[in-house]
């Protein structure tokens, strides 16, 4: 039997048989997780976590890194966003962090659920980053990274954050400017560029650090930041975050990043960056861009 919520697995064997033969298949161990009614639980499998709770479920593969959020409340092709492993340069590489499969665990907190990730670069050895993924009642992932030196020698360094925004068949991108928003049509497998608008890429230059992708059916994803050096904006998209000088034996803890997936739109978003990071006052009309 399950447990009243929490983690459990199974060992599942499967014998075939044809005629006098059979055949028994290697064991595969199967994950589970049980959640109560109104609740949010967390567990570390072989080779996958699992955070759920609030309507959403959030999938992360131990062995990349990568975490994939899904809205269980819109039943077929729920998987909204995904947010990256990130990257620590320069130079930047994507093989430098969960090379092997990384060190994890669940805590809870008073209203929801933490997974820790642990992970070793490849390419600065001595240097460890910490990534903690918490989930609540709400519709907001919060993701917090810690870099630790325990290497002997100082680096000055950045970290790189990507996220991919699943679209549908009717979806538009939206982004802050300084009086409204710019919106685009967006599709599966654009770039970052907005609809061949050029849009600045200088963190400073941002009036507020979200950006969201509208669905048709009267949900969205979206990614909320603070201070970035540089933004790459668009479904596809990534912030730059400096580190600092980090000597030996030293570590910092960046500002969180967002993930929203939920009902709404980019108001919603943009409702939830204020309340988490801070803003002006929300705007009542969204202004189209222009080329």
């Amino acid at each position: 039997l399950l447990p009243e919520a929490g983690p459990a697995a199974l060992d599942v064997d499967v014998k075939v048989s044809a005629g006098k033969g059979s055949v028994l298949t290697k064991t595969h161990r199967v994950d589970l997780l049980a959640v109560e009614p109104g609740g949010v639980a967390g567990g570390v499998g072989d080779r996958r976590a699992c955070l759920c709770g609030g309507g959403l479920a959030v999938d992360v593969d131990l062995r990349h890194g990568g975490a994939t959020v899904y809205h269980l409340l819109r039943g077929k092709r729920s998987r909204r966003l995904d947010i990256n492993r990130p990257g620590i340069g320069p130079p930047f590489s994507w093989s430098d962090l969960f090379d092997e499969k990384a060190e994890a665990w669940t805590e809870q907190e008073a209203f929801g659920v933490t997974l820790c990730l642990r992970t070793k670069s490849i390419l600065r050895p001595g240097l460890m980053l910490e990534r903690r993924i918490t989930l609540g009642q709400g519709p907001i992932v919060k993701v917090v990274d810690t870099v630790i030196n325990g290497s002997a020698r100082s680096f000055s360094l950045s970290l790189k954050q990507s996220w991919y925004m699943h679209g549908g068949m009717l979806t538009e991108l939206v982004v802050p400017r300084k009086q409204g928003v710019y919106r685009r049509e967006f599709r599966n497998g654009g770039g970052r560029t907005l609809g061949g608008l050029n849009l600045p890429t200088e963190g400073e230059a941002w009036p507020e650090g979200w950006v969201c992708l509208e669905r048709d059916e009267g949900c969205a994803a979206g990614m909320l930041w603070g201070v970035a050096e540089r933004v790459e904006p668009g479904g596809r998209g990534e912030i730059q975050v400096s580190l600092g000088q980090l000597g030996p034996g030293q570590s910092t803890t960046l500002a969180p990043v967002y993930g929203f997936v939920g009902d709404g739109n980019w108001k919603a978003v943009r409702g939830w960056w204020q309340t988490l990071v801070g803003g002006g006052p929300p705007e009542d009309e969204a202004v189209e861009a222009t080329r």
